[in-house]
């Protein structure tokens, strides 16, 4: 990188980075690697899904529901489950849901049928998906400072649709890469370290500390992919992100890409990915084709901003 982004581009970049990496897997969902690459290499960039109604450059339920996430944090200063809740379900209820997983969906009935945030909620092994994580990135910018206020604020909002311990500890590890990347934190294997601790104890840990063995055996994407899993079951999402990102820590293009050319779970793991390595690299890592095309760009600008004035005030 040329300079050192601020924390105020990190912030933006994330953001951004994230509604990015969505906007890239978007039209290979459940696509295996073997189809995704040929078209990746052709494309080079956004492309349209007619299956899903969607143009090139828009984004899905993840960065939808991480704008709903970033628009309570904003508006509250901090993460509380109600206000949350609420602009989850004003999302939910607006029509406008896109690939909204079985888990969250479940989890939105409930609200809509009066059921409070503390109940909504799945529990069990099914809740196990990547549907709190891949929301996470606002949590770990509003709380980069306070890494106790935000293993609770995790578990709080991850409360709302996913009761289970791996989806909790998955949103975890990516607010906590999240905040100690805007912190300035240079990646390495010693940050990598510090998320399977901040973790540990959880099946996300192991499988993050399989990202840890394969980077220091210099394993490719492809190999990684088939070790960790490139499916919605939030273990394997958050460690295959990781390795994605670790992999090429200041080249966003070339993390990103790889998290979609995986296949699998595409716009999760290009969202997380994107998100991380947007908190890196800061906007002028992202390429400009990119920053231009993606949906929204400016209204997600906008409410990074607002984010970052939040985080001014709670410093104090």
């Amino acid at each position: 990188m040329a300079a050192t982004p601020s924390i105020e581009d990190r912030l933006q970049s994330c953001l951004l980075g994230l509604a990015i990496g969505d906007a890239l897997g978007m039209p290979f969902e459940g696509l295996p690697s073997w189809v995704v690459g040929p078209v990746l290499d052709e494309i080079q960039g956004f492309h349209e899904s007619s299956h899903r109604g969607l143009g090139a450059g828009q984004w899905t339920d993840d960065t939808q529901m991480t704008l709903c996430l970033a628009r309570s944090l904003v508006r509250r200063g901090q993460a509380e489950p109600e206000d949350i809740a609420r602009e989850y379900l004003g999302w939910f209820q607006s029509g406008d849901v896109r690939g909204i997983g079985a888990t969250t969906r479940s989890a939105m009935a409930r609200l809509e049928a009066g059921a409070g945030w503390h109940e909504s909620g799945t529990e069990g092994k099914y809740a196990a998906g990547n549907g709190a994580a891949m929301r996470a990135a606002p949590l770990g910018l509003l709380y980069h400072e306070d890494l106790e206020g935000l293993r609770k604020a995790c578990a709080l909002d991850a409360e709302i649709t996913h009761k289970n311990a791996d989806a909790v500890a998955g949103s975890r590890a990516v607010a906590f890469l999240v905040a100690r990347l805007v912190a300035g934190v240079v990646p390495g294997k010693e940050l990598l370290e510090e998320t399977i601790q901040f973790v540990s104890g959880s099946r996300v840990s192991d499988n993050l500390q399989r990202s840890l063995e394969l980077l220091g055996r210099d394993a490719n994407p492809p190999q990684a992919s088939e070790a960790l899993g490139v499916g919605a079951y939030v273990v394997e999402t958050v460690a295959w992100s990781a390795f994605c990102f670790f992999h090429a820590t200041d080249d966003f293009p070339r993390a990103v890409m790889a998290a979609v050319r995986g296949g699998g779970d595409t716009d999760t793991a290009g969202a997380i990915t994107g998100a991380v390595s947007g908190a890196r690299v800061g906007i002028a890592g992202i390429p400009a084709a990119w920053k231009k095309g993606v949906e929204g760009q400016e209204a997600i600008a906008a409410l990074a901003q607002e984010l970052y004035e939040v985080t001014v005030r709670r410093r104090g």
